[in-house]
């Protein structure tokens, strides 16, 4: 049975030597597989100089801005590419779904690419300019199709004197630790819904659940984004949309590092915890990944602390 699809006008052969239905010996299947390691390597110098062309990258890795059609084709033709060989798979009596090399390179340049086509946009911006926050958003699934995941991470948790707060400072705080967050839901969440469902994950904060001081607006907003979690998995849930919360403990960030940690707030975070090492982002970069994924399908309207045990 062949099949071959094109990206950026080159063929790819994603053929197999059976009939469809062909009952694999094992021997056939280790052949098959062989066939296929051929067919990635070859395919993929191939794949990954088209993804540089439709990214506007040349072949020494500098990036140019993005032509959004090429993107656009090119990420259909790798999910096209993607669909096609586990259906040659399958048709030949087995065979199940994983990350192809030439899959994975190609979507690390398409992201690439499509930073670099906000950029030349001018797609940067504060999470409280929700004109420009919808307009991304829009630019992005026009290039890529409809957002199945939602990660909401925007936040400063600038320390502030409960004495000096005044109503811009605490509406600022507002606008930039919370309301970006369900604006962000509300404009992806009809292209997950026209997808059949979909996942956000919104990173809340221990702060107010410890009772931490010294930022009375940063923990009240953090307080909100539990609230918005479970009110929004309610409303979603019926279109299979997930709504989770992730509790990140004290994370050492750089900024973190830089701004906050002592010596002697080290001592006191690590007797604050169950666990004795301090928190790296990774962890809580896991725990994203998790809600994300079809492994947490039965999770929503959910707070994961991600804490060390310190709450």
């Amino acid at each position: 049975m062949t099949k071959t699809i094109t990206i950026q006008k080159i063929p790819f052969d994603i053929s197999t030597p059976y009939a469809e239905g062909h009952a694999c010996t094992e021997a056939e299947a280790k052949a098959l597989n062989q066939t296929r390691s051929e067919n990635i390597r070859n395919n993929q110098a191939k794949l990954i100089r088209a993804a540089q062309e439709a990214a506007g990258v040349d072949a020494e890795g500098n990036a140019n801005p993005l032509a959004p059609e090429v993107m656009k084709e090119l990420v259909a033709s790798v999910k096209a590419y993607d669909k096609a060989y586990v259906f040659t798979l399958a048709s030949v009596g087995g065979g199940r779904k994983s990350r192809d090399p030439i899959e994975v390179e190609a979507m690390k340049m398409a992201r690439a690419a499509l930073a670099a086509h906000l950029k030349s946009k001018g797609m940067t911006f504060k999470s409280v300019d929700k004109d420009k926050l919808d307009s991304a958003l829009a630019d992005i699934a026009g290039v890529t199709g409809p957002a199945h995941v939602l990660v909401n991470n925007a936040a400063r948790d600038d320390r502030h004197d409960w004495r000096d707060v005044n109503p811009h400072y605490w509406d600022e705080r507002m606008h930039t630790n919370l309301r970006h967050m369900f604006f962000a839901i509300q404009a992806v969440a009809p292209g997950m819904i026209e997808a059949g469902g979909g996942a956000v994950v919104n990173i809340g904060s221990n702060s107010w659940h410890e009772m931490s001081g010294g930022f009375p607006a940063y923990a009240t907003a953090k307080a909100g984004v539990e609230g918005l979690t479970r009110t929004m998995a309610r409303d979603l849930g019926p279109h299979r949309i997930r709504v989770n919360t992730v509790i990140p403990g004290w994370i050492m960030t750089r900024r973190q590092l830089d701004l906050w940690m002592t010596p002697q707030k080290e001592a006191a975070q690590k007797a604050a915890q169950c666990l004795p090492d301090l928190i790296d982002p990774a962890a809580v970069a896991r725990m994203v990944l998790f809600l994300a994924s079809d492994d947490a399908s039965a999770c929503t309207a959910g707070a994961f602390p991600v804490t060390a045990g310190s709450m």
